[in-house]
């Protein structure tokens, strides 16, 4: 019988100790997956604080371009210029890609010139317009040209395929596909 009790007691204590070498295992599972976990948030950390940098070297050269970009002075010719790309038979163009700083500057100012005419036609104290029950929409302008739908309407009736559209009216060909694709009837 104390054979039988030994045998017991060695067989408990191997099954103790493989429990406790589970738990040991699974332990260390676990605090390796912490460990993961933490060295994976240090690298997207990494990642994100990299790009901002980057994004921030970015802006300050696109600042420093921009500064250093030469302000034209608008003279008479250039005021002509404004008054006959006004003219509902000379629509400005739009020209696509990447435009120089310069050219963003003269364009802004030109803007900010039509938009001072405009408010001088207003009432100079307060801004609004002179008759101040009527509202003025899209609706009530006067139309001076085709709206960019009619235009395509009508170039693509004329034959014209998509990519020459785009061309003519110097926009995307993805955007003249959306286009046709939800003013379609």
């Amino acid at each position: 019988m104390t054979f039988f009790l030994i045998v017991l007691s060695f067989l408990l204590n191997a099954i103790t100790i493989f429990a406790v070498i589970l738990l040991y295992l699974r332990q260390n599972r676990t605090v390796q997956a912490e460990q993961n976990y933490d060295n994976m948030v240090k690298e997207i950390e990494n990642i994100l604080a990299g790009y901002l940098i980057e994004m921030k070297e970015e802006n300050e050269t696109f600042i420093k371009k921009i500064q250093s970009a030469p302000v034209q002075p608008q003279t008479n010719s250039a005021a002509s210029h404004e008054e006959t790309a006004q003219s509902p038979g000379n629509p400005v163009p739009d020209v696509p890609g990447a435009k120089s700083a310069a050219l963003l500057k003269i364009n802004a100012a030109e803007a900010y010139q039509r938009a001072q005419a405009s408010t001088e036609k207003n009432d100079p104290n307060t801004g609004v317009a002179a008759d101040p029950g009527k509202i003025v929409t899209d609706a009530t302008r006067p139309k001076q040209e085709k709206s960019l739908i009619q235009q395509v309407n009508d170039l693509q009736k004329s034959g014209y395929t998509i990519e020459e559209i785009a061309q003519k009216l110097h926009r995307g060909k993805t955007e003249m596909e959306l286009l046709l694709k939800f003013h379609a009837r």
